[in-house]
């Protein structure tokens, strides 16, 4: 398998690229700082 760098992808409503350091700001800004709590239900597995 030929490891790549990721790829940017780009359709007319989406932009997926790699995270870049001009990214940290809104990145914490969007994920670090919510202080309300949220909860993750999984199902137990049968």
């Amino acid at each position: 398998m030929r490891l790549n760098s990721t790829q940017t992808i780009e359709i007319e409503r989406l932009l997926l690229r790699k995270y870049t350091l001009n990214d940290a700001e809104a990145m914490y800004n969007n994920w670090a700082i919510n202080n309300e709590p949220y909860y993750i239900i999984i199902p137990a597995l049968k």
